[in-house]
């Protein structure tokens, strides 16, 4: 079990038999709630793993045998699902994806209804628990499952966040090409101009971005390798990003890994420290937002912390867990939340984190002035 969802070695630890029965166990949870009649809605989706698609179907079984409806978006990121789990008020959704694992590490994160996540704190071991008694819940009427292309209308709700940009020069990478793919449908409704870092320098799907590594199944021996390969990376990225921001006489650097976090680089190539991403961020929320309250995991309480006390925004301090800071954010209407390395969280009727928001919002604030990133950060 990893702290967001499961996950494991495709084929070793991780099958379609597997992921049959731990969607299953997830939809008992829907089923059990309600009466023996009640049809549960299901968003399901899935990375660019090539493991992805065959999990995938074994998920699609488990929800279906127990009397769930499946709206199967095919490849997406999981920001595009959690919208989509929104956007038809379905009960939850399942995705299939490995984070930044290696491309041979797959598995499953789980949605409740209007996006939360479900962690260990707020279901994972039940959903684990039941997992090997869904096979005894099959309904005489398995579920219908319906196939739709989820990227048309999740790019449309991003638009309203892109409007009035300036012309920026923007050199960007991305880990997913699912997540390339609504890069490039948003920026066609942009002036911004976008520039890829060539492939064969760039990252691959099945390479690391720099950051931590995550809990894995694999052995500390396997961790310290896998480390080693990240920090290596990690100083490649930077002398590529600076390389391209220089050689394209970019704006900014962008580069978000298979997490969905972002890392910003100044017109030098520099990148940006969290402390003060985390401040540009916040700045421009609040001139969206009437509330002033942030929430910020206790780990992270010195990040911003001179901004928001400047500021005189208040804080809420939680526990470093997805499911913790979205419900914090939702009782208190908080504007901005902190999730972690690159990780960030804005209120938007429902609390949402997505790597293209957080983009959104870095490009508006550098669009009120002509001044380049590093002075504007320098500024706020």
């Amino acid at each position: 079990m990893h702290k967001t969802g499961f996950r494991g070695r495709y084929l070793n630890e991780m099958d379609r038999h597997v992921t049959q029965n731990l969607a299953g166990g997830f939809a008992m949870d829907l089923v059990r709630e309600n009466t023996s009649d009640y049809e549960a809605v299901i968003v399901l989706g899935h990375d660019d793993r090539p493991s992805a698609p065959d999990l995938s179907l074994g998920c699609a079984e488990g929800l279906r045998r127990v009397g769930c409806k499946v709206l199967n978006i095919g490849p997406a990121t999981e920001a595009c699902l959690r919208y989509h789990v929104r956007y038809h008020e379905a009960n939850g959704g399942v995705f299939v994806g490995g984070g930044n694992q290696r491309e041979h590490i797959n598995g499953l994160s789980f949605f409740g209804s209007n996006g939360c996540p479900v962690t260990e704190a707020n279901g994972l071991q039940r959903i684990w628990d039941r997992h090997l008694e869904s096979h005894t819940m099959r309904r005489r009427h398995w579920g219908a499952v319906h196939h739709f292309q989820a990227v048309v209308p999740y790019v449309a709700s991003l638009l309203r966040f892109y409007h009035a940009l300036r012309p920026l020069r923007i050199v960007m990478e991305v880990a997913s090409t699912v997540l390339r793919t609504q890069v490039e449908r948003v920026f066609k409704e942009t002036p911004c101009v976008l520039t890829w870092i060539h492939p064969e320098r760039g990252l691959r799907s099945k390479e690391v971005l720099p950051t931590a590594v995550k809990d894995s199944l694999e052995s500390s021996r396997d961790d310290a390798i896998q480390s080693k390969r990240v920090s290596l990376r990690w100083s490649q990225r930077r002398e590529t990003i600076w390389n391209d921001v220089a050689a394209n006489n970019a704006d900014l650097g962008v580069a978000i890994d298979n997490e969905e976090s972002i890392f910003v680089f100044d017109e030098k190539g520099r990148k940006l420290k969290q402390d003060a991403h985390v401040s540009l961020l916040t700045s421009t929320a609040l001139q969206r937002q009437t509330s002033r309250t942030v929430v910020v995991p206790e780990e992270f309480q010195k990040i911003g912390a001179k901004f928001f006390k400047d500021k005189g925004v208040a804080v809420v301090s939680c526990a470093t867990d997805s499911s913790e800071i979205w419900t914090q954010m939702k009782e208190h209407s908080a504007v901005f939340g902190i999730g972690g390395c690159g990780r960030f969280w804005f209120q938007d009727s429902n609390p949402v984190s997505d790597p293209l928001v957080s983009l959104a919002i870095t490009l508006a604030s550098l669009s009120v002035t002509d001044q380049p990133i590093s002075e504007v950060v320098g500024a706020v």
